[in-house]
């Protein structure tokens, strides 16, 4: 089963300046990103603290730039269906956040994998070191190539 990569991204300090509770100026190279992501076929998630009026103006602010939103603040309906329910946390492949914390890769390939089992590959994005052999085996694997 092919997955579309899942972004949820944050909208103060990450799409625009923290200006919260004003929305700040746009972060061009943020936008131009995550617009070449949604052309590759990413799905996005809107995740920030807005609510009310000011998020209905974060996701009015994201339609005239051009950012399809595939949810706001909740998970996608194909991963509530993998989970069996909806989880408190928004489920992503990449979760960008001015305030996130880089952490160590994981060990093996097994913290590589969807809700239903299937492969979800190396991102090269997220770890600087070498995939596992078990990574670079995988047939499902899209993001590794060999060197």
């Amino acid at each position: 089963m092919n997955h579309p990569k899942i972004i949820a991204v944050d909208f103060d300090g990450c799409l625009v300046t923290n200006r919260f509770p004003d929305i700040g100026e746009p972060i061009p190279e943020t936008l131009a990103a995550l617009k070449r992501e949604q052309e590759n076929g990413a799905k996005v998630i809107l995740w920030t603290c807005r609510r009310d009026d000011q998020l209905t103006a974060a996701t009015d602010w994201c339609d005239q730039q051009g950012i399809h939103l595939d949810a706001v603040n909740r998970n996608l309906p194909e991963i509530v269906e993998a989970f069996g329910g909806d989880t408190i946390k928004v489920f992503a492949n990449e979760y960008w956040d001015d305030r996130a914390v880089k952490m160590p890769p994981p060990m093996c390939a097994d913290a590589h994998k969807y809700p239903d089992g299937t492969c979800a590959g190396y991102q090269r994005s997220n770890y600087d070191d070498e995939p596992c052999d078990r990574c670079k085996t995988c047939p499902q694997n899209e993001f590794y190539e060999e060197e």
